[in-house]
């Protein structure tokens, strides 16, 4: 648990090992087996917690393989995989895995709850930005539309006249200079290229709002900055405001860079001399919106006149 401290990751469970080792003490050959039965890893930066985890896996030198991995989310569903990692640090521990995902349940705690089966592989080094490839198939996701949305916050920079010697003693302490190390080269970053099929059933609800989408998206390019190819386009969808409810004419979620959803939905209400267009945009976490007209008015007397 020491190595996983950063993420606040805790691993737990017994390893049972049976093996040997031969060779020289500069290059050692190991064979043999291992497994665990019932561990549990709970990862709270993913909000990701396996529970259930049995592995059977053989080492021949610097090979590990695994003979057989699952695990049970405990939000539900259970994962599975099989595969090949290399022991061999200078390349960046080579791996060549197969995953899977059944009726597999992911919440990020905030604003996205899924459903999905699929079949991934992790290649290259997992130093060295590996790739995470396959299709994944959505049964069921529900994007929640936030009721109270905050507001930014900006750091406000703060210029200390004539502190005391015990404020500046704490000042200094408090810089980027007092031992922390410094990392010497950027971390490895997970790359994807992964297909999610969703034909139906992507719900996005609240302020509002209640909406079914369906569709095709390609997401690609490191997880720091997601870039996506297609979309996830509206099947149906309507907008309570204003004691109305209004039917929207079009829509499209994109994810860009994280699981916080791009949304564009536009509705229409017609009247005697005017169309009001209804505009919801933005990320979910913070939706933005507007109303506009044919003919253009003042976005007050459009207010007015959809009342």
């Amino acid at each position: 648990n020491r190595f996983l401290a950063d993420r606040g990751t805790q691993v737990v469970g017994v390893l049972q090992l049976n093996g040997s080792v031969t060779g020289s003490l500069q290059q050692p050959v190991i064979r043999g087996m291992f497994s665990t039965t019932g561990a549990e890893v709970v990862d709270p930066e993913a909000n990701l917690r396996l529970r259930d985890i049995n592995v059977l896996a053989a080492i021949d030198g610097e090979t590990v393989t695994l003979r057989s991995a699952n695990a049970a989310l405990s939000t539900g569903g259970a994962i599975s995989a099989s595969g090949t990692v290399s022991t061999n640090a200078a390349a960046g521990f080579p791996a060549d895995l197969r995953i899977s995902l059944n009726q597999a349940r992911y919440a990020d705690g905030h604003l996205v709850v899924a459903t999905v089966n699929g079949s991934l592989s992790l290649t290259g080094p997992l130093l060295r930005d590996p790739l995470l490839a396959g299709e994944i198939d959505v049964e069921r996701a529900e994007i929640t539309v936030p009721e109270s949305l905050g507001g930014g916050v900006t750091a406000i920079d703060v210029i200390h006249r004539n502190p005391p010697p015990a404020v500046q003693e704490t000042l200094a302490r408090a810089r980027a200079d007092d031992g922390t190390p410094t990392p010497s080269a950027r971390p490895s970053v997970l790359r994807l290229n992964v297909g999610i099929n969703a034909p139906a059933r992507i719900f996005v609800r609240g302020r509002g709002l209640d909406a079914e989408l369906g569709g095709r998206v390609q997401l690609t390019g490191p997880v720091t900055s997601i870039q996506p190819v297609g979309g996830f386009q509206l099947i149906r969808g309507r907008l309570g405001i204003l004691g109305q409810r209004i039917t929207f004419d079009e829509g499209t979620v994109t994810l860009i860079g994280d699981m916080d959803p791009y949304i564009d939905f536009i509705a229409r209400s017609e009247g005697s001399d005017i169309t009001v267009f209804i505009t919801v945009r933005g990320r979910v976490s913070a939706l933005d919106i507007s109303f506009s007209s044919q003919p253009e008015l003042p976005e007050d007397e459009v207010l007015a006149r959809l009342i």
